[in-house]
């Protein structure tokens, strides 16, 4: 039928190609019966846009969350702020008196006295005499600062001589120096290493009198005939909390030292300048004693 042979309406609204010979039939005529929507095939990017909006949606839900713990909880330790690859070797474990015996044997192979030989024994545990625990008292100003929260480790540094004198070399200022630098090691890795430990206390061998820091009697020069003459051996400690040695820590600790203890004659210029710095102003002398309160203390006291 002739009809049949008229060409749809142009999509685009343009005539049909012939308008002369073909009327244009009436709408009830060409109406097509009603039929159900074409639903058309799915985007190839549908899936894609959709795995994006669901990944921003999380990435939003977790920062929100994150935001809302570090609001409520705040951070725990200093641990973001240290250095990442502090050292090369590091304690198996993060427990602080099996760390601390870890960090003991590592560090005392390292040291050698101007024989050759190991400088020093080097123990790790709590801040104890025996087994019996110890409170540190520590001066503050014209006070006492007892120091009975927190946990602390004790290192012992010792010889093979009667209450572990050093007896297998000349004592020197270089000697002292030398414990120094390894009680200073001891502390550094125990706070870099042992997130729970708060104080570190090196007790140093019994210094003879090339290794004493002398007290000042009355703030005037010390002279041989003054009443206070140094006792043979001076119980020393070097003590430090986590804030001392922060600088040491955000940083490898071969900013801080050679990551080989050198030989007693050769820990000169800037290392050495440098451990007297990080040292000498923590630097004490102790003595252990029994409190009022039945507690036992060690109690550090400035030499100067």
């Amino acid at each position: 039928m002739a009809r049949d042979l008229i060409p749809p309406p142009s999509p685009a609204g343009r005539p049909s190609p012939d308008p002369e010979r073909h009327e244009p039939a009436p709408l009830e005529e060409v109406a097509e019966p009603a039929s159900e929507p074409v639903a058309l095939p799915p985007s190839p990017f549908r899936a894609r846009f959709g795995f994006v909006a669901g990944a921003l949606a999380g990435c939003g839900v977790a920062a929100g969350v994150l935001a809302l713990i570090l609001a409520t909880t705040g951070p725990k330790s200093d641990e973001g702020r240290l250095a990442a690859n502090w050292s090369e070797w590091k304690p198996t474990t993060a427990e602080p008196f099996s760390g601390a015996r870890e960090i003991a044997n590592h560090i005392q192979r390292g040291y050698r006295n101007e024989k050759r030989r190991p400088l020093a024994s080097v123990t790790g545990g709590p801040i104890a005499v025996g087994t019996i625990p110890l409170v540190v008292a520590l001066p503050s100003g014209d006070d006492v600062e007892v120091l009975d929260d927190g946990l602390g480790v004790q290192y012992t540094l010792g010889g093979s001589g009667e209450n572990g004198v050093l007896e297998d070399s000349t004592p020197s200022k270089e000697r002292h120096r030398l414990l120094r630098r390894e009680a200073l090691e001891l502390a550094l890795y125990s706070f870099r290493y042992l997130p729970d430990v708060t104080m570190v206390v090196t007790l140093l061998p019994p210094a003879p009198k090339a290794e004493q820091i002398i007290p000042k009697p009355n703030g005037r020069a010390a002279k041989d005939d003054d009443d206070e003459k140094p006792s043979k051996f001076q119980s020393q400690a070097l003590f430090y909390r986590p804030g001392d040695l922060l600088s040491q820590l955000r940083v490898p600790l071969r900013h801080t030292m050679a990551v080989k203890a050198p030989p007693l004659d050769r820990l000169k210029g800037e290392e050495a300048a440098r451990i007297d710095s990080l040292t000498m102003s923590n630097l004490f002398e102790f003595a252990r004693r029994q409190g009022q309160d039945g507690r036992a203390y060690l109690v550090l006291e400035r030499p100067e």
